[in-house]
């Protein structure tokens, strides 16, 4: 079969625009609200306002509710929980911005024509950072290194947005790269990319979050989680990105794209554990790099996979939140 070039329908600098005027731009930005307030350590006129946001948000203020009668709260509270200022300072602001994160890039779903695969990639991302966090709070205790890292959580919901980005505006975008991909099956997602468009998701995402105001690490996750270069960015944005190359490598280890058919058109003749593997581009081979950066060894690796990975690792938006925090 011909191999399909698309690479003169497309400029990298027109999809960034575009993707720039789209409901991603204003995903990144809303993150970035959060974020800043985590950042900050939630000063009072922040939580304030953000306590607003909740109650004029219906899906919002729906969540935070859920969360606080959910079987984590109840020992807590007998009573149902029905005011939004009680359901916050039971569940904590901790678990408020994650819930508001990731409302803000699930509801990125409406607007893409792919919805199974975008909501693969956007449950994916919750999955990276719940894990993610899982990891930085258990090494934590061990690797003083780790103490001033902020909100892990946000760096994972973002970064694989330029996947989600090139979704959102390129109609074939997951049909084009996946014919690529099974055509030639040593080529990774990104040289499909790079074949098809001569730009990838990850130029993609480093633009996307450099337009959006985020602090210059966020864009250094989404430009090298796949192929790492130390000596283009910081110790601590080494320490970022290898935590969310763990929780990518954590999810293949534990077999959870298995769960997922977004490329069941596309990969019935491929074995399934294999597919996500070789899709993925890496699978817990990289000991080495988790052990130089994070202190992690395999024993210890186990054991929080054990403690805190292994058992009904949900991907609902609240469940996940809850059961992980």
């Amino acid at each position: 079969m011909e191999e399909k070039d698309v690479s003169k329908q497309y400029s990298f600098n027109e999809i960034v625009n575009q993707i720039d005027k789209s409901g991603i731009s204003t995903t990144c930005k809303t993150i970035n609200k959060y974020y800043q307030i985590i950042y900050h350590q939630y000063h009072s006129s922040s939580t304030a306002n953000l306590e607003k946001i909740v109650k004029e948000d219906v899906s919002f203020s729906t969540e935070v509710l859920k969360v606080a009668n959910s079987s984590l709260f109840k020992s807590i509270s007998d009573s149902e929980i029905t005011d939004i200022s009680k359901a916050i300072n039971l569940i904590g602001w901790d678990i408020v911005h994650k819930i508001g994160m990731t409302l803000s890039i699930k509801g990125l779903i409406k607007s893409i024509k792919a919805r199974t695969f975008a909501a693969w990639l956007i449950n994916r991302s919750v999955d990276v950072a719940n894990i993610s966090e899982i990891f930085l709070e258990s090494l934590k205790n061990t690797n003083h290194k780790l103490a001033d890292i902020n909100s892990i959580y946000a760096y994972g919901l973002l970064h694989d947005i330029g996947s989600l980005g090139l979704l959102q505006v390129i109609p074939d975008y997951q049909k084009d790269v996946m014919s690529i991909k099974l055509e030639n099956n040593d080529r990774t997602w990104s040289d499909a990319e790079e074949y098809l468009y001569h730009f990838n998701h990850n130029s993609v995402g480093e633009e996307i979050l450099l337009r959006s105001q985020l602090p210059n690490s966020f864009s250094i996750i989404a430009k090298y989680h796949h192929s790492p270069d130390p000596k283009r960015y910081t110790e601590q944005d080494s320490i970022i990105l290898t935590l969310i190359r763990l929780a990518q490598a954590a999810l293949i280890d534990n077999h959870k794209f298995s769960e997922h058919n977004a490329f069941s058109d596309f990969t019935v003749n491929i074995e399934d554990s294999r597919r996500f593997r070789e899709f993925h581009e890496f699978s817990f081979s990289l000991q080495s790099e988790f052990e130089r950066v994070l202190g992690l060894n395999e024993t210890i690796y186990n054991d929080i996979k054990t403690r805190h990975l292994d058992a009904n690792f949900s991907h609902e938006t609240s469940e996940s939140i809850v059961t992980q925090a």
